[in-house]
C-alpha cells in the first residue's frame, strides 16, 4: 500500500478532527489581517522558518 502524502494526510486526517473540534479551516491571505480571524485554522501560514501546515488563530473582538 503506498504511502500518503503530506496533503493527503493533512486532508484525511488532520482537517476532519480540526473541523469537529471547531476550527474553521481557511488559506492563508497575505491581505488579511489576523485581526479578522476568529477561532482559525491558517493553512500553510508564513514563518521565519518557512510555512508552518497550520497557525491556530483565537482572537477576540
Amino acid at each position: 500500500m503506498p504511502e500518503e502524502t503530506e496533503q493527503e494526510t493533512r486532508k484525511r486526517r488532520i482537517d476532519p478532527k480540526l473541523e469537529a473540534s471547531g476550527w474553521k479551516l481557511i488559506k492563508y491571505h497575505e491581505s488579511k489581517s489576523l485581526s479578522s480571524y476568529l477561532s482559525h485554522a491558517i493553512e500553510e501560514y508564513p514563518t521565519s522558518n518557512g510555512p508552518v501546515d497550520y497557525a491556530l488563530v483565537i482572537l477576540t473582538r
